[in-house]
């Protein structure tokens, strides 16, 4: 599907038709945020942690696979007013012109960027990356009101000239602006000026498990129907990782309890080990986790 620069309105629904159409082919769906269907969980403690940090320039929620990370960002841009500009990251965008062109058209939904920026991306063969980078920085002078971008799986961003891309838009948004990253792995950016002065926000592991109320919550939108003593139990054999709380909603108590407790003793404890990539592939599809 081949994406232009879409809607104008920070996301009012309204089409205006392309304002400029990208050198090459987009997807479309690496533009929004997955669909959060039935059984997901809201994440209302951290929500409203997140809410309350609005000085917090650099968001940066860092934990292994099946802790929601995906489902905790989208859950926060639907409370964002429509001024979020959304990337899902993955391996192609290691090419500075390919990111940077994602980023352009998201930000361009949220409010229109400077023309002479979606020139240079727009043309044939955009750019080098050393020189594309400071002419994309240079088109964020354009933005006149605060936004919210948020780039997903940024794991898989490893060319330096990316990253440093990635923190230069960090740096460079409008004044209120925030930059929320969710990754396997802590990202490589210089995180110790904004920590030193308040303004980065870290959302980790520990903070990403489950409490009780969620557990249950998540256990009896997935039907299954278990007991105090049960869900204390699942708690404690998971540490709150809700791929784990997720396997014990198949079958009935006993075998979800099983499946629960060898995805975890199999692998470690959910913190510092990884689930099994067949196990994933499953799981990782429902929205809720």
């Amino acid at each position: 599907m081949v994406a232009g620069a879409g809607r104008r309105g920070g996301g009012s629904g309204r089409d205006p038709g392309p304002r400029w159409k990208a050198s090459f082919e987009l997807r479309e769906s690496k533009l929004h945020p997955p669909w959060a269907g039935q059984g997901t969980v809201p994440r209302t403690a951290l929500l409203e942690r997140l809410e309350a940090s609005p000085a917090a320039r650099l968001v940066s929620v860092v934990a292994p696979p099946g802790y929601g990370k995906t489902t905790l960002l989208a859950q926060w841009a639907q409370r964002r007013s429509g001024r979020v500009a959304w990337v899902t990251v993955d391996r192609r965008d290691n090419d500075p012109a390919v990111l940077l062109t994602y980023l352009a058209t998201a930000l361009d939904r949220v409010e229109p960027i400077g023309p002479e920026l979606t020139r240079v991306l727009a043309s044939p063969g955009a750019a080098a990356g050393a020189s594309l980078v400071p002419r994309f920085v240079a088109g964020l002078s354009s933005l006149t009101r605060p936004v919210t971008v948020v780039l997903d799986n940024l794991e898989l961003l490893v060319n330096q000239v990316c990253l440093d891309a990635v923190a230069e838009v960090a740096l460079r948004l409008p004044r209120g602006s925030q930059l929320a990253l969710a990754s396997r792995a802590r990202p490589p950016l210089p995180e110790a000026p904004s920590r030193a002065r308040g303004r980065l926000l870290e959302v980790g592991a520990d903070e990403l498990a489950m409490d009780e109320r969620e557990a249950r919550a998540l256990l009896e939108q997935a039907g299954a129907g278990l007991g105090d003593a049960e869900v204390a139990e699942l708690l404690d054999r998971t540490g709150g990782w809700p791929v784990g709380l997720y396997l014990a909603s198949f079958g009935g108590p006993d075998e979800g309890r099983r499946a629960a407790t060898a995805a975890v003793a199999g692998n470690g404890h959910p913190v510092t080990g990884q689930p099994p990539a067949a196990l994933l592939s499953r799981l990782l599809r429902n929205p809720g986790l």
